[in-house]
């Protein structure tokens, strides 16, 4: 009986041998992918950290070339704020010196006082922007008086 119970004590041991054995293979295969996966890891966080690098320099450079057009379009603003403004002067300015010329014609007409047979013909110089009096003869304009400017 102890022959027996040897044998079969031998036996279960060379099979759990041979599974230790299994086992250690596997555990020998594991030990192997958790290494790649660890230097795979390792590498990836480089990687990513070398792409967040990256969007952080481009992300910088973005904000910078958002501030320098931000700041040209207030410049610009500005410009087109003193243009216009320059605008109104020139238009109001321009306004005066119409009005200064047309009181200047009124008072001219005004105080020209032809004698009938005379026609007279005024006009704008072009030049002064002065009302100019061009005499003209009777018979060449039929005796009738024109105005033009």
């Amino acid at each position: 009986m102890l022959d027996e119970k040897l044998a079969e004590l031998s036996a279960s041991n060379a099979v759990l041998v041979s599974q230790s054995e299994a086992t250690n293979s596997q555990l020998s295969s594991l030990e192997i992918i958790l290494t790649e996966t660890k230097e795979k890891l390792k590498y990836e966080r480089v990687i990513h950290r070398q792409a967040l690098d990256e969007t952080e320099v481009r992300a910088r450079v973005t904000e910078s070339d958002f501030k320098e057009f931000r700041s040209e379009l207030d410049d610009l603003y500005k410009e087109n704020e003193e243009l216009r403004m320059k605008l109104k002067m020139e238009k109001d300015k321009h306004k005066v010196e119409i009005e200064e010329v047309m009181t200047q014609f009124g008072e001219t007409e005004s105080s020209c006082k032809l004698e009938e047979s005379t026609a007279v013909t005024l006009s704008l110089s072009a030049v002064k922007n002065e009302p100019v009096i061009k005499d003209s003869s009777p018979s060449q304009n039929n005796r009738s008086r024109k105005r033009t400017r």
